[in-house]
């Protein structure tokens, strides 16, 4: 289980995080009933009862490892995310660039004529943020900090 989490962390597929920080959330979850099996049933592998009613013993050896490893995917993925915003910026940016060159080329071609068709282009732009904006609300997370 660790050699999996440890490769879709180096790996950086997201996919791969989320099914990762499942089985870690999940081993950290089950920890507790998996104590009282094995605490039934110790005599049948150990020579001694390491599981306390408590659950200290596994919680040092298995919970402890897999919370660490489920916070450093959790950072790992805002950094990727963060990453993912931050190239979505620039893509969005590039693309209004493009678009007030092509006003300023129609704007020296044609002269002034070109008000209407540039005010259009701009309009429709307008459109197409807002129908972008009304498609991603609903997905977005908001993250308080």
């Amino acid at each position: 289980m660790y050699s999996s989490i440890v490769l879709s962390i180096l790996t950086a597929e997201v996919l791969g995080y989320l099914i990762s920080f499942n089985h870690v959330v999940a081993g950290v979850y089950l920890a507790e009933r998996l104590n009282r099996v094995m605490g039934d049933y110790w005599r049948s592998f150990a020579s001694q009862n390491y599981f306390d009613p408590h659950g200290l013993f596994l919680s040092v050896l298995w919970s402890g490892p897999l919370l660490i490893i489920a916070t450093i995917i959790l950072i790992n993925s805002l950094f990727s995310l963060c990453y993912m915003i931050v190239r979505w910026k620039r893509a969005e940016l590039r693309h209004r660039a493009r678009l007030a060159r092509r006003a300023e080329e129609l704007v020296e071609e044609v002269g002034y004529e070109a008000q209407a068709e540039i005010k259009a282009l701009r309009f429709s732009e307008r459109l197409r943020e807002k129908a972008v904006e009304e498609v991603i609300s609903p997905l977005s997370i908001s993250i308080d900090l």
